[in-house]
């Protein structure tokens, strides 16, 4: 694994964001943190967001880095 830092455009929708990294995994992680946080759910909020019509996405599947959003 090479550890030669390059920069990387990562995309948010319109937004884009230059980003020294080592890897393009590392580059988008970076962006995320700033974007993003993640926990894992309890039963109500499954619930909550099932019946409210957002769809659950499969992160186990091979596809799952198509780009696949969570629908409302």
């Amino acid at each position: 694994m090479s550890t030669n830092a390059r920069i990387y455009v990562v995309t948010t929708g319109v937004n884009a964001h230059l980003v020294k990294a080592t890897s393009q995994a590392q580059a988008m992680r970076r962006v995320a943190l700033d974007l993003m946080s993640c926990r894992p759910a309890h039963s109500l909020d499954v619930a909550n967001m099932l019946l409210s019509g957002v769809r659950l996405l499969d992160a186990t599947t091979d596809n799952a880095h198509q780009g696949q959003e969570v629908e409302k």
